[in-house]
């Protein structure tokens, strides 16, 4: 299976509502303590929801390079 079929089955599945929701089940305080000494940007958040969407979508039985998942992600929600 090519890297663009995965590619475009991954976007098939995925849940963007997901995508879009604040890590620990939309805990901010919980997020916030977890970083507490770490810069987060909203990217850094959007990179861990589509990580999670990927582990959720596929599981450990198949690795599909992040780096184009998140890639496209960020051009279908146009941020730079």
């Amino acid at each position: 299976m090519s890297i663009k079929s995965i590619l475009d089955r991954f976007l098939d599945l995925v849940n963007f509502a997901n995508i879009y929701l604040l890590p620990y089940d939309g805990d901010a305080q919980l997020l916030s303590t977890q970083t507490r000494n770490v810069r987060i940007t909203g990217k850094d958040l959007i990179k861990q929801n589509v990580e999670n969407e990927r582990q959720i979508t596929y599981g450990t039985r198949i690795q599909i390079l992040f780096k184009e998942i998140y890639s496209k992600i960020l051009q279908i929600m146009q941020i730079p």
